[in-house]
């Protein structure tokens, strides 16, 4: 049986049909000055937010605008993803920290 030669990810530019590559995500994380944060605690007190220890080990909060998702584990790292920019990743970042005082909500406890 003979096996047909493998594609090309990209069009070539010599068939005239090449697509330049866009970005469709950028990813941001950054530390929390917390270790061992209590994730069912924020979960109640935070809103858009989702928390199923036996699916995921982080807590997820989601903007609407601009849609991004913020991931936040226990050990206090947080990843942002959903941003089709890097100002719009720089931008979550500051929404995140500016509308969920973390820090506040663990010193109420």
């Amino acid at each position: 049986m003979r096996v047909p030669p493998p594609r090309p990810l990209l069009p070539s530019a010599a068939s005239g049909a090449f697509v330049p590559p866009t970005v469709q995500n950028s990813v941001a994380s950054f530390g929390l000055s917390v270790i061992d944060l209590d994730l069912r605690a924020l979960a109640n007190r935070l809103w858009n937010t989702e928390f199923n220890p036996s699916k995921k080990s982080a807590l997820v909060v989601r903007l609407r605008e601009p849609p991004i998702t913020a991931q936040i584990f226990m050990s206090g790292r947080v990843t942002i993803s959903g941003a089709r920019t890097p100002a719009a990743a720089r931008q979550g970042v500051r929404l995140y920290t500016m509308h969920y005082p973390i820090v506040v909500v663990l010193g109420e406890g």
